[in-house]
């Protein structure tokens, strides 16, 4: 690092302007190439390549933008497909817990209409021993 100081001392003070200007021209063309195709011709097979260039960019871009949106959608497809289903799921268990309470009060009346009757119902396992009781 210090040989380019000492390189960049040992100039004259008018060389730094100079490749200050040529890296601010070189810039500008390109900005002016890439914006204008009649800048690029005037600045001849340089601004033809800047524009090209430049094109080929927009390109892409737009081709991945392209892609981005078909993303999008499918995305946007796929949400509302387990929206659905998470609607479906929510409806089936809501009714599957009423159910539960239905079959818990039928059993409780069975027992008491068993009681009253001087007899006994079948052991009935409920929902946790159920589960447990599986393979």
């Amino acid at each position: 690092m210090g040989e380019v100081t000492a390189v960049a001392q040992a100039l004259p003070p008018w060389v730094l302007v100079v490749i200050a200007a040529a890296v601010g021209v070189k810039y500008l063309g390109q900005a002016l190439a890439e914006g204008s195709e009649q800048w690029a011709r005037i600045l001849g097979p340089l601004g033809r390549r800047w524009r090209s260039r430049a094109e080929r960019r927009t390109e892409k871009e737009a081709a991945d933008l392209v892609a981005l949106q078909r993303q999008v959608e499918n995305l946007s497809v796929e949400v509302e497909r387990l929206t659905a289903r998470d609607k479906k799921r929510g409806e089936f268990e809501e009714k599957l817990r009423e159910y539960l309470v239905y079959d818990a009060n039928w059993h409780f009346r069975a027992q008491l209409a068993a009681a009253g009757a001087g007899t006994t119902l079948p052991d009935h396992m409920s929902f946790a021993q159920w589960e447990a009781s599986r393979p």
